[in-house]
């Protein structure tokens, strides 16, 4: 069994991880820390399939998928680049945003002001980064990620507007 086939049945086992989550239907404002540690597998799952895959091309990417069993779909090369930057930056807002709640609620120093600032600069930044894409993706793309990686009910899910 070649190592890009591995990696795409641990990536697999890590969606259906994904799947299996409990996510409350009510908007969260964080993740939780199971959450976030699947998301960041798959992350590092899905740059393994890319480094393996580097010298592939589309089709011949789409045919290595053709000959692995995967209970869910994985899509192209190219789509898969997009969610690994998607996916970088909700984690990268996730952290932020529970690091800036963090100062606010409990840290009253006279530096807490600019490192929340700052937290929240990120924080910002990342959910535009993620936006950005979103709208280049376009809502059907887009709400396909959201549900895969679990993040329907978090700030990340909006509708795209045209």
């Amino acid at each position: 069994m070649s190592t890009l086939v591995r990696c795409l049945i641990s990536f697999d086992m890590l969606k259906q991880e994904l799947e299996d989550l409990s996510v409350s239907r009510e908007l969260l404002s964080e993740i939780s820390e199971q959450h976030a540690k699947l998301l960041s597998q798959c992350l590092d799952a899905i740059h393994a399939i890319l480094e393996q895959a580097a010298g592939f091309s589309e089709f011949d990417f789409s045919q290595e998928l053709d000959n692995v069993e995967l209970g869910r779909a994985i899509g192209s090369k190219k789509i898969l680049g997009i969610q690994t930057k998607l996916l970088a930056w909700a984690l990268n807002f996730f952290v932020a945003k529970e690091k800036a709640e963090s100062i606010s609620a409990e840290d009253f120093s006279d530096r807490a002001e600019k490192r929340l600032d700052l937290w929240q600069t990120k924080a910002a930044k990342a959910k535009n980064q993620i936006r950005t894409l979103a709208k280049a993706m376009g809502q059907e793309e887009y709400s396909r990620f959201s549900h895969q990686y679990r993040l329907l009910y978090t700030e990340l899910s909006w509708r795209l507007l045209k």
